[in-house]
């Protein structure tokens, strides 16, 4: 997909990523995971993990290729990925993440959330169904999907 571009963060306890042991034990400096990143790849969107020494690892995709700053390399990160790579394992994750016992009703708002993102029209309304209603939390995700370019011409 022309202009696609994606973002894929997250990290491991520093107990088994050896470069966070390093900062938060030996006093070494982070290592810059967002070295050459563009600026869609932004630090409010990521820095909440980051504040609390869970981020080890930040990717992004654009112009046809997957790029990372100083990020351990993918083998030393596939632990932490969920599996994302389609729509519907998409789905199902968010839909985990929200509830013990998903059913229709938070299937279906999630569903429609991420079909919407592939073509660039989310609105705060469909973020808000799909997440229970309007929050900071809301707020907060409808900047994400601003920021991705996915928000509905508004």
């Amino acid at each position: 997909m022309t202009g696609a571009r994606y973002e894929v963060y997250g990290g491991r306890h520093r107990s088994v990523a050896p470069a966070l042991d390093l900062a938060y034990n030996g006093n070494h400096p982070l290592p810059d995971l967002y070295a050459g990143a563009p600026e869609w790849v932004a630090d409010p969107v990521v820095n909440p993990r980051a504040g609390v020494g869970l981020l080890s690892f930040c990717y992004w995709w654009e112009r046809g290729r997957w790029y990372r700053g100083r990020s351990p390399p993918v083998s030393e990160c596939a632990a932490a990925l969920p599996s994302v790579w389609s729509s519907a394992a998409v789905a199902e994750r968010v839909i985990q993440v929200l509830a013990a016992k998903p059913g229709n009703r938070q299937r279906q708002p999630v569903v429609d959330l991420i079909a919407a993102a592939h073509q660039a029209r989310v609105t705060s309304h469909r973020v808000a169904l799909a997440f229970g209603g309007i929050s900071d939390d809301i707020a907060a995700a409808v900047y994400q999907f601003r920021l991705a370019g996915l928000l509905d011409g508004l």
